[in-house]
């Protein structure tokens, strides 16, 4: 993918009580998409925080935000995605995660070019300025073989082909 032939990105956000993240991660999604082809769809479901009205807030009136009242993470996923209709390829991003313009080239790049239905980033803990036992905590989880090897959490690629065989 080039600059200058953007694919038509869509990125599925849900959202569930992310106020404290969302400071740090709606600018790194925004940042992330710049020149790109892209449609953020962030999902509240069953906020009780202002985590709606801060996402309007960082990205602007044109933010496409959508409320749900009941909790619920597939239900999020499924609103966004029938929000971006035929849009792909398709990332769903926790709303928690900051992901970097290069991290969101890798996770697009093999499925723009056919490469692979379903791509997934290797979740990074960032310890710095944590607790002792945070850190011994993300230590064991990247240690684990399944987080190691098997592990899709946080952000995921899918093409149009991947997407079509879930369920």
């Amino acid at each position: 993918m080039t600059q200058t032939d953007p694919a038509p990105l869509g990125i599925v956000v849900p959202v569930r009580n992310e106020r404290a993240r969302l400071q740090q991660s709606v600018p790194a999604v925004l940042a992330c998409v710049g020149g790109l082809d892209a449609r953020i769809i962030w999902v509240c479901n069953g906020c009780t925080d202002d985590s709606a009205w801060l996402i309007r807030h960082i990205a602007g009136s044109t933010a496409e935000v959508i409320e749900l009242v009941r909790p619920g993470k597939t239900s999020a996923l499924q609103a966004g995605d029938d929000a971006l209709e035929g849009r792909f390829p398709r990332i769903y991003l926790d709303a928690d995660v900051i992901l970097t313009a290069d991290g969101l080239q890798k996770l697009i790049a093999p499925l723009i070019d056919g490469a692979a239905d379903l791509t997934a980033a290797r979740r990074v803990h960032d310890t710095e300025g944590v607790s002792y036992l945070s850190a011994a905590i993300a230590r064991t989880w990247e240690s684990l073989p399944y987080a190691k090897h098997a592990a899709f959490l946080g952000a995921i690629g899918l093409s149009a082909a991947g997407r079509s065989r879930w369920l």
